[in-house]
């Protein structure tokens, strides 16, 4: 994957806390910084239904992520 330029993984998964009984999701994305940094972005939600913006919003942050950036 892409981001800006620089190499990136990204990871969807859906699990559960410990304890719930109800599943999250989890959009992650990681960047390599130009000297060795990786550069996290997270997003988690609850809510597995179509009322979600989850995926709106991750996509959104990631639009707008700048990387080794002062």
């Amino acid at each position: 994957m892409d981001q800006r330029g620089r190499s990136a993984v990204r990871l969807d998964r859906d699990f559960r806390w410990e304890g719930e009984s109800r599943p999250s999701r989890r959009q992650e994305l990681f960047v390599a910084g130009e000297h060795g940094q990786v550069y996290p972005l997270l997003a988690e939600d609850a809510r597995l239904d179509r009322s979600s913006d989850l995926t709106t919003l991750f996509e959104t942050a990631r639009t707008h992520l700048l990387i080794d950036v002062p």
